[in-house]
């Protein structure tokens, strides 16, 4: 009898496949750059950053962001790179933050106040 013991990140993998970036569960379909693609959109985190902005750096004006998503690396085109302009759901958004980990982007984007 043959047992498949894959390690963590296999398991890491399908997690993200089947439960995280399911639209049953938390992801939600965007147009990102002219590509549908499952994302989640993390409120809460947003939140946080804000937060943890305002109290560790209350005088220096730095603006977090507008939306935080979550996507997975396999099907977001490319690296995002800070600093460059990304089209969410037809609106323009200029990059601010990126983070990697585990086959996973999260991006923080913020739009231009007028």
């Amino acid at each position: 009898m043959s047992v498949f013991m894959g390690n963590f990140k296999d398991f890491l993998s399908s997690d993200l496949d089947n439960v995280f970036f399911n639209e049953d569960e938390f992801a939600e379909t965007h147009t990102v750059d002219g590509k549908e693609m499952k994302v989640i959109v993390d409120n809460d985190a947003l939140t946080e950053r804000k937060l943890s902005s305002r109290t560790s750096k209350p005088s220096d004006g730095v603006y977090v962001g507008d939306i935080l998503f979550h996507v997975m690396a396999k099907v977001y085109e490319g690296r995002p790179a800070i600093g460059k302009i990304l089209k969410f759901d037809g609106k323009l958004y200029r990059i601010s933050d990126f983070q990697e980990e585990e086959g996973m982007y999260t991006i923080t984007i913020v739009r231009n106040k007028a």
